[in-house]
């Protein structure tokens, strides 16, 4: 049955799980395999999660949540309880999970440091540390191989400012997200973590909105927000899964796709 906003929150506030019904629960996710390759600039190879699509094209008003939900707060939880330390870069999209990190007790002893290099080529130049002949910079921003070249950015930092002999990672998001104007491609983000090792990646290509296109300024700030809580999510998901302690995905939310 349909939720009010107001009622949802007094029943997340009660432990409500969202069953399927509910209308501002997540889309269900579809996880599709895809071949691993090695990425320019990372260690080791790179382990590819495979591209997620979402199943909903254009959610209702009341399906979008910027609050994290209880399966994502357990992961952070359990994300704060790992030895593992962090630096997190994302661009694009995902940024609402930097505040769900910071926003649980334990953070200091997780996130090393954030940033959202959002200010267009310089601001993704002097997050990638400049480019080289071995390492060019990405081509687009909102591409994996941003994801990942962030994520190795990301980890390369990490080794400067944790302890000697503590455990560290990196995590690269980079995306384009839904917004009022033409856009060559689909909406999407990519979400990339590398521990020195090996390099993991993961994706969610959104579907065109249906109808007319878009109905407008407001639908497809709706649209955004909706797709930012998804990215968001899968950031979280993808560090928790770096760190040893589970996703935050379930499978009823994919849909049972694997």
């Amino acid at each position: 049955p349909s939720v009010s906003p107001p009622a949802c929150r007094r029943a997340a506030a009660a432990g409500c799980p969202r069953p399927p019904s509910c209308p501002r629960r997540p889309p269900a996710i579809a996880w599709q395999s895809s071949l691993a390759r090695r990425l320019p600039g990372t260690e080791g190879r790179a382990a590819f999660r495979g591209t997620a699509t979402a199943a909903m094209a254009s959610p209702p008003p009341s399906s979008t949540s910027l609050t994290p939900d209880h399966p994502t707060l357990a992961a952070i939880t359990a994300i704060h309880s790992s030895p593992r330390r962090a630096v997190l870069y994302t661009t694009g999209g995902g940024a609402p999970a930097l505040a769900w990190l910071l926003g649980v007790p334990g953070a200091s002893g997780t996130v090393l440091e954030a940033r959202v290099p959002y200010g267009g080529p310089r601001a993704m130049a002097a997050a990638l540390g400049g480019a080289s002949p071995t390492t060019p910079l990405p081509t687009s921003a909102a591409s994996k191989e941003a994801a990942a070249a962030l994520a190795v950015a990301a980890y390369r930092h990490a080794a400067q400012l944790a302890d000697f002999g503590v455990p560290i990672l990196g995590l690269g998001g980079a995306g384009a997200l839904a917004t009022g104007r033409e856009r060559r491609g689909r909406d999407r983000f990519w979400v990339a973590t590398h521990d020195g090792v090996g390099t993991a990646l993961a994706g969610i290509e959104f579907p065109p909105p249906g109808g007319d296109g878009g109905g407008g300024a407001a639908a497809a700030a709706s649209r955004r927000a909706h797709q930012d809580a998804l990215a968001s999510r899968l950031v979280i998901d993808a560090l928790a899964r770096a760190c040893g302690v589970g996703g935050c995905w379930r499978e009823e939310d994919e849909g049972g796709g694997g």
